[in-house]
């Protein structure tokens, strides 16, 4: 043992001065720096890639309202929930604020999240459960049983006058307007492909992103030249940048003036922000079909009304921001529309076009947060000017924007692209993109539905 550890310490005394041992050392002290560096720069594009979603989802917690299933799903806590349309009242941090989002998108809806503006961040359980009682569930609730009970009340003649006014339509005859049918044939699909490509044509759209105003003013722009290159035109229009509370972001506002301007106003919308939520996504997101397509459809019905006659009354739309962050512009600007005491005809909105995953022209339309005598005349319509198969399905609580016009108690429907399990499984992944698999006729379909929606909605000046 005395000669081994003799030995052991000789073979310890090592010459640095040998050339050769200076040489295997520099040798091995670059291959572990080389590790070093390697594995620091994959940490760093781990956390650069997962960054997306913390940019999306701001980290402290926030009060939200949120369909209960996925809460009970995820396991996180519910502090109140309305039982009737089973929405509840959650404080989430970002990390589980964006289990949310991807628990909803793997059911095949967007978000599945409202965050309230409402409340701090500082607000406590108390404070925030006496909100949700006194606010947020009595419009829940009464959003709920339009839902289901209106178009048959307003049917048999029982709904008050008020009520009837502010739920949608009262029937009217199956009655062809063939100014209306005329405009529906002219939407272009190469049109809509040229706004997609556009639009998915940059990195990202996401709401936090502060590069993303300029893509709104962008777009923006863009359609100013469109329509001050329209020959005729003999509604008034403008355009109006929204600045929000709640995102950097703001949203977009086309105006046109009806002859009764104020009263009734037919509002159309969709999401302009995009999202990548994949692993290891990154910071790319197209978003061509979530939600390019719906932008690219409102561009295209805008371009059509400016050639339409005189609307009778006010049509608005709007390209709303921060829907992929909890409906962050739609939500302020339902709020505000019924602080003013807003009147409103009817809301429709876009989201997603691009993808026939329930079979080429055939629409879903949500009857979960949506207007049940809305959704007939929706239905109408569409036997007038389309003749697509509208197919009744439900996306939870929160899935896009027309959630933020119903809890504040407007009328309004979203027709997509599909049934909720068979839309485009490509969403929220730098994979959405103008493909084979993308049917610009399928897309134009839903430009065509919400032009008549919109003329219809307004009324045109009799000829």
């Amino acid at each position: 043992m005395t000669n081994f550890r003799s030995s052991f310490r000789s073979s310890l005394k090592l010459d640095f001065t040998t050339p050769s041992l200076r040489n295997r050392l520099r040798q091995n002290l670059c291959i572990c720096t080389l590790i070093c560096t390697t594995t620091l720069s994959i940490s760093n594009a781990l956390a650069h890639v997962t960054s997306p979603h913390a940019e999306v989802f701001p980290s402290e917690a926030h009060w939200v309202l949120v369909d209960s299933q996925l809460l009970q799903q995820l396991k996180l806590e519910v502090v109140a929930i309305e039982p009737q349309s089973r929405v509840a009242l959650a404080k989430l941090k970002g990390a589980d604020r964006v289990r949310v989002a991807e628990a909803a998108h793997d059911r095949g809806a967007c978000g599945g999240h409202e965050q309230i503006q409402d409340l701090s961040p500082q607000a406590t359980s108390r404070e925030a459960v006496k909100w949700a009682k006194e606010i947020a569930f009595p419009q829940l609730v009464a959003g709920h049983r339009r839902s289901l009970e209106t178009s048959a009340r307003t049917s048999a003649g029982q709904a008050s006058p008020d009520e009837a006014k502010n739920v949608g339509l009262p029937r009217t005859p199956l009655a062809v307007d063939p100014r209306i049918e005329s405009l529906t044939r002219q939407v272009s699909e190469q049109n809509i492909e040229e706004q997609i490509r556009f639009l998915s044509g940059f990195s990202n759209r996401q709401h936090k992103n502060t590069a993303t105003e300029q893509v709104v003013i962008q777009f923006r722009d863009r359609l100013i030249a469109q329509l001050k290159a329209l020959s005729s035109g003999v509604n008034p229009w403008s355009f109006d940048l929204i600045r929000h509370q709640s995102t950097p972001m703001p949203s977009l506002r086309l105006k046109f003036e009806g002859q009764t301007t104020g009263q009734d106003v037919v509002i159309l919308g969709g999401h302009f922000d995009s999202i990548n939520q994949s692993w290891m996504g990154g910071q790319k997101a197209p978003g061509a079909d979530d939600n390019a397509s719906g932008s690219a459809n409102l561009a295209e019905i805008a371009r059509l009304i400016a050639q339409a006659p005189r609307l009778q009354r006010d049509v608005e739309i709007y390209w709303y921001a921060g829907e992929e962050g909890g409906l962050l512009g739609s939500a302020e600007i339902a709020k505000a529309a019924q602080s003013a005491k807003k009147s409103v005809r009817g809301v429709l909105q876009l989201d997603m076009s691009l993808h026939p995953g329930s079979g080429r022209f055939k629409i879903g339309s949500m009857t979960d947060f949506t207007d049940a005598t809305l959704r007939d005349d929706l239905k109408r319509i569409n036997t007038l000017y389309i003749g697509a198969e509208i197919i009744d399905d439900q996306c939870g609580y929160g899935c896009s924007d027309h959630a933020s016009w119903h809890r504040h108690g407007f009328p309004a429907v979203m027709p997509t692209e599909a049934k909720k399990r068979d839309m485009n499984k490509n969403i929220h992944t730098e994979r959405d993109v103008l493909s084979a698999s993308s049917d610009l006729s399928h897309s134009a379909m839903f430009a065509k539905l919400g032009l008549a929606f919109a003329l219809d909605l307004s009324g045109l000046e009799r000829p």
